[in-house]
């Protein structure tokens, strides 16, 4: 990836007036990068994508199996470059992502999360991604909800994925809605983790991609409100984009990731 330099040194070189040893230390500054690797479980980094916004980059391995990302240049992107990930158990043992807001105690800069459910004005998010044909593995989001505006330990309201794509995990039978006219087979379950429970929504693309640009969340929160399976009264607190891994995902990518929550 390519760094941008500031827009003035780029008309001074393409008007000639920079002296051709000025043009070569700009060609090779722009042609520098630096990557960043994270190895350790829960290790994480602030990123930086589209206007200005910040995200975490975290490498999610709770399976205790060895997992790496790579990030350039603190931009919004990541890549799973080792993964001894191998289970064939009904639950990933990883979750690398990239996230708005907060999780286990983890908060992106300036994210205006939390923020009550009531008071959400427009959730969007746009996410380009490169998917390997190796593996066991879904590319989905994972927005979640609490039912009062903390930022530590288990949320305890809802959590809502998104699943753009996934490979062998077999096919999904569920019913289909469709949301901003685009199809997806909706399940949902109650589900828990030491002692704590929250209702989990499914939403699977039933024509999978790689790639949403400017996705409203909006409409999937409507849906759960009217089945009574999220409040008003409770707390968005953050918005992920990640792999859940199986088996395999070295070459998953996250290209691009951008997500804004506006309140009011």
């Amino acid at each position: 990836m390519i760094r941008v330099l500031p827009a003035g040194l780029l008309v001074i070189a393409a008007a000639g007036i920079v002296m051709p040893q000025a043009n070569a230390s700009i060609s090779a500054a722009a042609t520098r990068s630096r990557t960043t690797t994270l190895c350790r479980y829960a290790q994480h980094i602030t990123a930086i994508g589209r206007l200005g916004a910040q995200f975490i980059v975290r490498n999610d391995n709770f399976g205790d199996q060895r997992e790496c990302l790579s990030n350039r240049n603190d931009w919004s992107n990541f890549t799973v470059t080792k993964s001894a990930a191998h289970t064939r158990g009904i639950e990933p043992v990883a979750y690398p992502n990239i996230f708005l807001g907060c999780s286990w105690d983890i908060c992106s800069p300036r994210s205006g999360l939390p923020s009550q459910v009531g008071r959400l004005r427009s959730l969007v998010t746009s996410w380009y991604t490169v998917q390997p044909a190796v593996g066991r593995w879904s590319v989905s989001y994972d927005i979640w909800f609490n039912r009062t505006d903390r930022v530590f330990g288990q949320d305890d309201g809802a959590e809502i994925m998104i699943w753009l794509n996934a490979r062998r995990l077999g096919p999904d039978r569920g019913p289909i809605v469709v949301l901003d006219h685009v199809r997806w087979h909706l399940t949902h379950w109650i589900t828990g983790r030491d002692g704590t429970r929250w209702n989990y929504l499914q939403f699977r693309r039933v024509r999978p991609t790689d790639a949403v640009r400017q996705l409203s969340v909006q409409p999937f929160i409507r849906l759960a409100e009217h089945d009574r399976l999220l409040s008003k009264r409770w707390w968005l607190t953050g918005v992920e984009a990640g792999f859940e891994i199986w088996s395999g995902g070295v070459g998953l990518a996250t290209k691009s990731f951008w997500a804004r929550a506006w309140s009011g």
